[in-house]
């Protein structure tokens, strides 16, 4: 079983009817939504993931954030739905994925996990989903 975790901002709005996954909604101004998806997944890549689905969101993706453990580094430390995401990323010379778990003390952590390449330091940016 593979981990997973998602961002994805799109406009308009998306079908959560039989969506068995866990997310957060979040919906922002002019038509614009954000929703953050985490859960365990027999899938093997994040191409994979993006297919499977990018036919709920009938609106065309403005940008999307995706780790997966088959690709990266993450933790998942809860599965607790609450109201609102937020989302820091850390980049810096020599910070890495472990490096960040070992100091991190804050509460309403979902998932720590590594993301695209830092183009300042040639290192992992590191990225760390909230739900407060």
């Amino acid at each position: 079983m593979n981990t997973l975790a998602w961002s994805i901002t799109f406009n308009g709005s998306i079908e959560l009817e039989n969506f068995s996954l866990n997310y957060v909604l979040n919906k922002t101004k002019n038509w614009v939504s954000n929703i953050f998806v985490y859960w365990d997944t027999e899938l093997e890549s994040s191409k994979e993931v993006v297919e499977c689905i990018r036919w709920k969101i009938i609106w065309e993706i403005l940008c999307f954030d995706i780790s997966i453990s088959t690709e990266d580094k993450i933790k998942l430390f809860t599965t607790a739905k609450k109201l609102k995401y937020i989302l820091k990323s850390i980049q810096w010379d020599n910070i890495d994925f472990d490096n960040v778990l070992a100091w991190l003390n804050e509460p309403n952590i979902i998932s720590v996990r590594e993301a695209e390449d830092s183009k300042i330091f040639w290192n992992k940016v590191i990225k760390i989903d909230y739900l407060v």
